[in-house]
């Protein structure tokens, strides 16, 4: 129900302010690299030149400073995750809004799920201790990395959207998920009941086909479902 209602940048009310935390993983190599980069650093300029979101309010990790170095706060280090979340926590209140938004690898073992950073990694159930922290009562989770839907269960409350890239056994991601969701609030093609406004749902829908298009083309299994 939340999902069918939800649109990524809501309309104001009373004082609450909107924040957003970005992260990118490590790459691992040139091209997933350049992915994560461009998706996140897109992203970024969405909410602030598109939606007005404070730059103060948004804090961007990244593998390095990327080509915009401006645009990064710190490394995506485990230190510096646990101490953006740690801040969010502390200053946003309940009637805020939060978005997050990571793109990259993860790998699954027996303990769990970890996104991979520079360095140490993060575990699942460390993300979603340091989410569940976050007062904020609206929130919009968009986790693009393998395994991701395995984090639904941990961070559903009411008033929270979660999008993932990968269900809880796909491993793989190929078709550029965060670049593609980016994509749709510039696409008038996802904007499906013409009002002029993108909603989460329809943004959902759009990366759906989108990323099934993908693997019809390139001929292979599709290895991830949003």
């Amino acid at each position: 129900c939340t999902l069918l209602i939800g649109i990524l940048f809501i309309v104001p009310f009373g004082f609450a302010e909107d924040y957003a935390l970005i992260i990118g993983g490590v790459g691992g190599e040139k091209s997933f690299y350049d992915e994560f980069w461009r998706a996140t650093s897109r992203m970024h300029d969405l909410l602030t030149r598109e939606y007005g979101y404070s730059p103060r309010n948004i804090t961007f990790l990244f593998e390095d400073e990327g080509s915009t170095p401006e645009l990064v706060d710190e490394k995506a280090t485990k230190a510096n995750v646990e101490q953006a979340f740690a801040e969010m926590a502390q200053k946003i209140q309940s009637a805020d809004r939060f978005i997050l938004l990571m793109i990259g690898h993860a790998t699954k073992t027996g303990g769990g799920l970890k996104f991979n950073l520079t360095g140490r990694d993060v575990s699942d159930t460390e993300y979603a201790d340091f989410i569940n922290r976050i007062p904020a009562k609206q929130m919009n989770l968009i986790l693009g990395f393998p395994y991701s839907a395995s984090m639904v269960p941990q961070v559903s409350k009411d008033g929270r959207t979660i999008i993932t890239s990968c269900s809880p056994r796909e491993g793989y991601m190929r078709s550029g998920f965060g670049n593609i969701f980016v994509d749709a609030f510039s696409d008038g093609a996802a904007d499906t009941d013409g009002d002029g406004e993108i909603s989460l749902l329809e943004a959902f829908l759009y990366t759906q086909s989108r990323v099934k298009e993908w693997y019809e083309k390139d001929g292979s299994v599709e290895s991830e479902h949003p």
